[in-house]
């Protein structure tokens, strides 16, 4: 369809658009026909426009787009090339397309050339994408360095607590070691105790045994009018015998030393055996020194059958069978 404007212009209507023919004198001068950018028309319809200095800048995000141009005078058979010289230095055809098409474009600064009755030049500049900026490159570089003082500080606390840990493993150790020995040290210092008050009690009970076996010979003498002892030496020596005669002191003795060799001993025998006597825990105490049942009685005033029946009901008070070996399960308290 062609309209008349007014003398001498029409308007054409076209397929995309409308064109304005101006009829001019002949015998007038033509101006020279120049192309001029019209815009930039993004693919999310953003419309974009070119500065003064034919340079138009874009976010990353509009560097799909199409640049449409015009040509101030129409020359029916001017045919338009274009292209962008950092990418191809190819020309490439139009067509009958009224723009340029221009998809994905990276980031960067491009210079575009349209070449027609000349060649006008245009530069286009893509902006890095956000992720790229510079102020997204400070924050990846702040977050590393942070994320490096970070994994330092874990590792290093981590190094210092793994030493902590292993000094405290090794102190621990040695302490152990320390009371390890000591407990050695005291275990045999009780055993070399516990001997000698073993020996010093028999010493003490055989003594006993000797003074009142002479104490009883001296009565028996003195009896029988048979002898040559006058009265005042019989009582000098029945005093010496009877000051010597420290049976009962023998006994606190002993048993005072025996706890201090075997503080847990009583201790446990009684916690486990509520149901055990005074005299109970002494036969257990001369049993677990290893005195036998001959050395036993004498302390306990009594026989060795005498000794024997007490054993036999030791056994009984401690749920133990008839054969079985008091010394070895005195040990094991």
């Amino acid at each position: 369809n062609i309209s008349i404007l007014q003398d001498g212009q029409y308007v054409l209507s076209l397929n995309d658009g409308y064109a304005i023919l101006k009829l001019q004198d002949p015998s007038k001068r033509q101006q020279a026909s120049k192309l001029l950018l019209d815009r930039i028309m993004s693919d999310s319809g953003e419309c974009l426009a070119f500065d003064s200095e034919n340079i138009a800048k874009l976010k990353y995000v509009q560097n799909s787009f199409k640049i449409y141009f015009h040509q101030t005078q129409y020359s029916p058979t001017t045919r338009f090339q274009y292209r962008i010289k950092e990418l191809d230095n190819q020309w490439h055809s139009m067509k009958d397309l009224p723009y340029i098409p221009v998809n994905n474009l990276a980031a960067g600064n491009y210079t575009f050339e349209i070449k027609g009755t000349e060649i006008t030049t245009f530069t286009i500049i893509v902006a890095q994408p956000w992720y790229l900026s510079i102020w997204a490159v400070t924050a990846y570089l702040m977050i590393i360095f942070g994320f490096y003082r970070f994994i330092n500080k874990y590792y290093d606390k981590k190094l210092k607590d793994e030493k902590s840990a292993l000094a405290a493993e090794n102190d621990r150790i040695i302490h152990e070691h320390k009371i390890e020995v000591e407990n050695d040290r005291l275990t045999s210092e009780n055993l070399i105790k516990s001997k000698e008050l073993a020996n010093a009690t028999l010493h003490l009970v055989q003594k006993n045994e000797l003074l009142d076996e002479i104490k009883s010979e001296l009565v028996e003498i003195r009896k029988t009018g048979d002898h040559t002892l006058t009265g005042k030496d019989f009582q000098n020596m029945m005093k010496k015998i009877n000051e010597n005669l420290t049976v009962q002191d023998d006994k606190n003795l002993f048993e005072s030393n025996f706890e201090d060799v075997h503080k847990d001993f009583f201790h446990k025998l009684k916690t486990a055996n509520p149901q055990l006597t005074a005299a109970d825990l002494k036969l257990s105490a001369f049993i677990k020194m290893n005195l036998s049942s001959k050395d036993i009685a004498p302390i306990f005033n009594i026989s060795v059958r005498g000794l024997e029946n007490k054993r036999y009901r030791l056994r009984k008070k401690l749920n133990l069978a008839n054969d079985a070996n008091l010394y070895d399960f005195f040990n094991g308290v």
